[in-house]
Order: C-alpha cells, then structure tokens, then sequence
C-alpha cells in the first residue's frame, strides 16, 4: 500500500510555476485501487480566466512521495504563456474508476476557437451520431456542415467523402499527410485540428464533452473520445460538473456516472449521464428539478447510500446546498431541496464523498464547500452520519481557512486521512491532508482548527424556518 505518512501541506501537486504554468483552478482528486491518488487541475496558462482563454488539462499521480505529471489534454494553436481568446481550450474535468476492470475515466469540456459557456451555438455538432466538419471556419449556419467523420480503425476516421482524415485526437490530415497551422505567438507550425476555426475542416461553434480512460492507473491515456447523443440541438452548452464521479449498481451491472450541466438563457440545469458497459456507449439521465428559491442546479456531485439509492449535491443561487435523492441509478431524481444544515456560499462548486469510515454504526460522508455568504471565503469540512435510507445527519465542521475558499475536491487516503485539494486563491489551489477521528471531529496534520466567525446569526435562522416550511 502506499505510504502517505508523510504527506502534508508542503506537497503541493499544482505550486506555481509547475509545468510552467503560474495559474491553476478547477481541482480533482481520486483514489486509485493501486494506492495511487490523482490530482487533476486547468492549466490556466495566462490569465487565469475560463474559456476563451488557453486551458490545458493536468494530471498529477501522486504516490505518497513523487508527483508524475501528464499534460492529458491540449490544444497547441498557442504556446503555454500565451493569453489570447482565439485558443481552443479544455475546461473543468472530473475523474472516476470502475471498480470491475480499473479503467480510470476523465471527462472534460471541450471548445472550439474563442468559444466558451456564453458564446456556443444551439447544436450538438453531431448529425445521426457523427461529428459533423466544415470548410467554412467558425459558421453558425448548420447548413454548412456537409462533411461527417466516419468510424475510427487503426488510430484514423475518414472524413466521408473527402481525402481528409482526423487522429484519435481529432488532428486533421489530407491523403494521409498531416496538415499544419501556424501557432499564435511563435509562427512555429503545429498540427491543424478541427478545434481550430483556421483549419481546412473544423467543428460546430459549441461545447463538446470529451472523454479519455486510462488502463494503467492514470500513467498514459486513450486518445479522445467526443461523446454523442447526449447534447440537445436545442442547448448552446452542456458541460462537465467537475470533482468526481460515482459508480454504483442496476441490475446487477456496474454503472458509472458523471454529473454535467446544461446552459439556456440565464438558467443552468443538472443532469447525469451514465455508462452501463463500461464506459463504451453513455446515456443521459431528466435534469434535476429546480425551484424559484434554489434558482438553477449546476455544478454537482454524487454519493452512494447505503440502500443503493444515490443522493446528488448541486450548486445554485441559494444559500444552501441543495440535494436530491435517485432510487434508479440517477437516470430520474426527487425533489431538490435545501439542506438547511449546509449554509454555504451561494454559487460556487462543493464537493461530497463517501467513506470507509462508521460512527454509531452509520457511514460517514464529508462535504467541503465555501462559507462565506456572498463571498468565496470561509473553507469548511462537514462531518455527517448516513442512515440506511441515506438521509443524513450533519454533527461536525472543520474549519480549514477564513480567507479565499472557492472549489475543492475531497479523497480519501489509502490510510484513512481526508485529503481536501481547494482553490486558497483565486487561480491557486492547496492540497489539505487531515485526521478524522471516532466522534467524526477533524483536525489538520499541520495545526489547529481554523477559527472564524461563524455565520448562523439570526438571519439564517430565519431563512432555515423559510425554507423549511417551502421546501425546495
């Protein structure tokens, strides 16, 4: 087993300066079976800023030791330290691992050329299942999306029709001969990918999610695979929720899942989709049910009850995490409602995890999310006891910090500390490594429980009663 003895704050998987890169956010974390943990963050490689903007994918595996990193995905149309709006990007990723074969899955949102959540277009990108091409950079009109990307054999999928060509990560190629582009900045000549608006051929104008899997606990990965069927022509984006995502049982079958969001208008919706056979072919499950308190559903995350039920925290415009329950695997959800007991910031990622862990004879889960009011600040860790039918009873908090607090992805360790991998600055992100003892009291490897003013004054009590008498 690995020894993480050792681990604490000074192992810092995303330091400034780490594969060159000075800006990091959106953080993952993930135990492997093989002991190993996976770290995962955007590479904001200048501002900082979401797409548009020149975004990569990092890994970090993390032995209790050593960090080997892996740049998973990018796009090269700008060198790492170049800002510009008019880059491809990858944004937001999240991480799960079947338990039947291991495979290690990661998702992530994709965009073409200077586009982010705001700017897509209605539209899959796909036409009866395929990816659809232009040679007509960057169009809005469907009409010219004439050229379809046929079925992958030997690394390659013909362009129909065409003397094109695209690799496994959609690089473009003509009668077998890669084709290049100038890279902005340096002029260097990078591969043309239908990514890019400059290309011979490209994609539609809209978000994309994308999935690569990992047979070797996370050291090398498959090439990309654009998921299909499960972006409406009616939505402008659907993406990634990222943090993890959750496996569990139907039928007697594994399932794996990942949250993911849409994006019409002003309102954002939750939904999950799902793999029964491994990660080969994915379905997408009905969107949670929001509320005018709760505002929107967002980015979310899922644990297992231990009636085989799956409860889903979500992000909204409350001042309470909001949660739902699914007895058929997440393909349909309950009623959303505010967990009064989770006063957080409104609008920002929490994540939620099972343990390994019991007290009193009900299983421990942990959340940790912002606590700020309107401001991302106020880091906690929530300690709460699991009943059988997976309602939950939330008995402790951690303070981790009373500065900036924003997203955070919590693991458990293979000795059985709490890791907790949180944004401490606004493009920084600190891994927390603590100890959770019998009475679920939690306290830090390097110090003392943060203290901080704590903010159930008597208007949040007045906004629990509210709450409770109109549900979510």
């Amino acid at each position: 087993m690995t020894d993480f003895s050792s681990a604490a704050f000074d192992f810092q998987p995303f330091a400034p300066g780490t594969m060159g890169t000075e800006k990091f956010r959106i953080p993952s974390a993930y135990s492997l079976s093989d002991g190993n943990v996976l770290f995962t963050a955007d590479m904001r490689n200048t501002t900082g800023q979401d797409s548009p903007e020149n975004i990569d994918t990092l890994t970090a595996l993390f032995d209790g030791e050593n960090f080997d990193y892996t740049v998973v995905n990018s796009f090269n149309d700008a060198p790492l330290g170049v800002s510009s709006t008019e880059c491809a990007s990858f944004i937001d990723s999240a991480v799960v691992q079947s338990k039947e074969t291991g495979r290690v899955f990661i998702l992530t949102t994709a965009y073409p050329t200077g586009l982010g959540i705001l700017s897509g277009e209605k539209g899959s990108g796909f036409k009866d299942g395929r990816l659809v091409l232009t040679d007509n950079g960057g169009s809005r009109d469907k009409k010219d999306y004439k050229y379809i990307v046929g079925d992958f054999e030997d690394g390659f999928a013909s362009v129909t029709g065409t003397e094109y060509s695209v690799d496994e990560d959609y690089n473009l190629y003509k009668i077998g001969e890669p084709l290049f582009a100038e890279q902005l900045e340096t002029g260097e000549k990078v591969k043309q990918n239908v990514f890019f608006v400059s290309s011979e051929l490209s994609v539609f104008p809209t978000s994309y999610l994308t999935l690569r899997f990992s047979d070797d606990g996370g050291r090398t990965w498959s090439g990309l695979k654009l998921l299909n069927g499960l972006k409406s022509d009616d939505e402008s984006f659907l993406g990634t929720c990222p943090g993890r995502g959750a496996v569990t049982t139907v039928d007697g079958k594994e399932r794996i899942l990942f949250c993911v969001y849409n994006h019409s208008s002003t309102k954002e919706n939750t939904s999950v989709i799902f793999s029964d056979d491994g990660g080969e072919t994915w379905k997408r499950g009905a969107s949670l049910k929001n509320s005018l308190l709760s505002g929107k559903s967002s980015e979310a995350q899922i644990i297992n009850c231990p009636d085989g039920s799956l409860r889903i925290f979500a992000r909204n415009k409350s001042k309470f995490i909001t949660t739902a329950q699914s007895f058929d695997g997440g393909e349909t959800w309950g009623k959303l409602k505010a967990d009064t007991d989770l006063y957080c910031t409104k609008n920002c990622m929490a994540s939620f995890i099972n343990t390994s862990k019991r007290i009193n004879g009900k299983k421990v889960v942990l959340g940790s999310f912002a606590r700020g009011g309107k401001d991302r600040k106020d880091g906690v860790i929530a300690t709460g006891l699991m009943d059988e039918k997976g309602r939950i009873d939330w008995i402790e908090r951690y303070h981790i910090n009373s500065g900036f607090f924003a997203y955070s992805c919590l693991t458990e360790l293979p000795d059985g500390r709490i890791a907790c991998l949180f944004e401490d600055d606004p493009f920084g992100i600190t891994l927390g490594i603590f100890d959770i003892d019998e009475n679920g009291i939690i306290s830090s490897v390097d110090g003392n429980d943060i203290e901080y003013e704590e903010n159930d004054g008597f208007g949040i009590k007045l906004l629990r009663i509210f709450t409770d008498l109109f549900s979510f």
